[in-house]
Formats: structure tokens, sequence, C-alpha cells
């Protein structure tokens, strides 16, 4: 089987880059991961697509995103974070959302055998999503991780520790920064 977990959907505009450079169609397994809820109407349907309306984390339960102020206190679809020291502005509007650990669900919805593409877009949770998949060692379920490290915006992470990172998950698979 081949699957397309987008992680951190958001409207879904990678989606198209992704189908293009994979061939992925309706032969796919597509999984799409978003905790905001004003993104929720942006999921596609389609046999084929599977929609889960909360965040990708490191446990099953619940978690406090940051989220865009549309400037009537209202969030918009814009990016949200769960991280506590994201430094974008902007994000001041909290949102308690569903999260799931993200490395357990990998390993029940793929088997070894299946080719995996995962998009990990998620605002600096991707810090401690990858090392959750490394400790678990789900990470060998992926063959490219395409993920967009947002050092950036983190007082928690730099350079280093992103290119540490990425040493690590390349002994287990391909990893190519972004898309």
């Amino acid at each position: 089987m081949k699957c397309f977990f987008d992680v951190g959907y958001r409207h879904g505009a990678a989606l198209p880059w992704f189908q293009s450079a994979y061939g992925i169609d309706e032969t796919w397994s597509i999984y799409c991961f978003e905790p905001n809820p004003a993104n929720h109407d942006r999921f596609q349907s389609a046999s084929h697509f599977v929609n889960f309306r909360v965040a990708a984390w490191t446990h099953d339960g619940f978690v406090e995103i940051a989220q865009h102020d549309a400037g009537d206190g209202q969030g918009d679809g814009e990016a949200s974070s769960i991280i506590d020291d994201w430094r974008h502005p902007g994000m001041t509007r909290r949102l308690r959302v569903p999260c799931i650990d993200f490395a357990e669900w990998l390993v029940r919805l793929t088997s070894p055998m299946d080719y995996v593409v995962v998009k990990l877009d998620i605002e600096g949770a991707e810090y401690a999503v990858c090392r959750r998949l490394l400790t678990t060692f789900a990470i060998t379920r992926i063959d490219v991780l395409h993920v967009e490290f947002h050092h950036r915006f983190m007082t928690s992470e730099n350079e280093q520790s992103t290119s540490a990172l990425r040493l690590e998950l390349q002994r287990f698979t391909e990893v190519i920064d972004h898309w």
C-alpha cells in the first residue's frame, strides 16, 4: 500500500505538489492532520482521504494551540502551534484541541511493507514529534520525510539542534527539508 501523511494540512496548499511529485492518486491512502478548527472545512473528501481534526503530538489527549487572531478575537485559518516558546507575531488566541501520538498512529495505520511519504509542517512541534518517531522506532515506517524545521521561531531549538536531529532521522529515512 502507498500512504501519504499530510501533517499540518492547514489549507491543503501543499497537497498538489506532493500529488505531482509522487504520483499520488486514488490508489494511495491519504491521511490529513489539522488541529485548527478554522481549517476543517478545507479538508478534501474522497474515499482515499482520512481527515483527522487533531494535533499530531507525542501523546493522546488534549493540548492548547496558539492560533492567529483575526483581529476580532476569533481565530483564522493561518498557522497554529502547540509549542509554548513559539515566537511568531499574531499568534495570541489560545484554543484547546485534541491531540494524538503521531508515532503510535503511524504504526497503527501502516505496515512495514507500505511505501510511506510524510509531510510534517507543524509549526515547531516537529522537534518533539520527530524525537518521538525516533525513540519508538516508528521512523522506520517512513520512506520519505519532508519536514519544515521552525527553529527560527523558537527559543528552545537552533540550527545546531536542527542539524543534529536531521542527521539522526537520516539514519533511518530520507529527509527532505521542506518541499
